[in-house]
């Protein structure tokens, strides 16, 4: 399993015959307790939303640093398809090697005016190519908020350096270490879509799989065809 954070690129060529906005997310990592508290779902975001790319001709790059970040935040919709949800806080974390400990971030209500952030970051996590969040007991108990926090994976933004876009989260379960595995795969969809919106992939047509988990490749090379089939190349 290839865990070791890198930078990838992904070439998307538009041979499909007519334009097209084509957006990218990650394969959801692993999550282990999975959570039992909002409906048990990961739920997935998107992390580059890409204009609209002509044809026959046209072609984006997606560049892709794969450095994971724990990620904590709130909605104030319950958390599901087309809602856009707001990072209060992130950590870079390390993913847990052969010769080192993944970090562990802790979330505290005192440490965000909002009631979702992140305290003390330690290492600590022992799962091969994975970090953890530990979150408080007093994470869910606010009497007067109706916003639901959530944590997850988090990635920089593609276009604010200072930013980071949530790509999967979940419902925040309390007093729970929650170990998180990213993995790197990817997919390539059409249509439109916005950046840290969340969204259901069984409704993604005929997405593009781009799997650098078992390659030393950087590069890929993903062709839409006329059919609306993909080709995908490594390098």
């Amino acid at each position: 399993m290839n865990t070791t954070p890198a930078e990838y690129t992904i070439n998307v060529q538009n041979h499909s015959g007519q334009r097209q906005t084509y957006f990218l997310y990650p394969a959801a990592p692993l999550v282990t307790p999975l959570p039992s508290n909002g409906g048990g779902k990961l739920h997935r975001c998107t992390q580059i939303a890409a204009p609209k790319v002509p044809s026959p001709k046209g072609s984006v790059m997606f560049s892709l640093n794969m450095k994971p970040y724990a990620v904590t935040g709130t909605s104030s919709k319950p958390l599901g398809p087309g809602v856009k949800v707001d990072v209060r806080d992130s950590r870079r974390v390390r993913i847990a090697t052969m010769n080192a400990l993944g970090d562990v971030v802790e979330t505290s209500r005192e440490s965000n005016v909002w009631g979702a952030g992140f305290g003390e970051l330690r290492s600590g996590c022992e799962t091969l190519g994975s970090f953890s969040i530990k979150t408080d007991g007093e994470l869910q108990e606010s009497d007067d908020s109706k916003e639901t926090i959530f944590i997850g994976l988090g990635a920089p933004h593609p276009e604010y350096r200072n930013e980071v876009v949530p790509v999967t989260c979940f419902t925040a379960p309390p007093r729970v270490n929650t170990v998180i595995t990213p993995l790197a795969k990817y997919y390539v969809g059409f249509g439109e879509q916005k950046t840290g919106q969340i969204f259901d992939p069984s409704a993604v047509e005929n997405p593009c799989e781009v799997d650098f988990m078992s390659r030393a490749a950087t590069r890929a090379w993903a062709v839409h065809n006329e059919d609306g089939e993909w080709e995908v190349h490594y390098s």
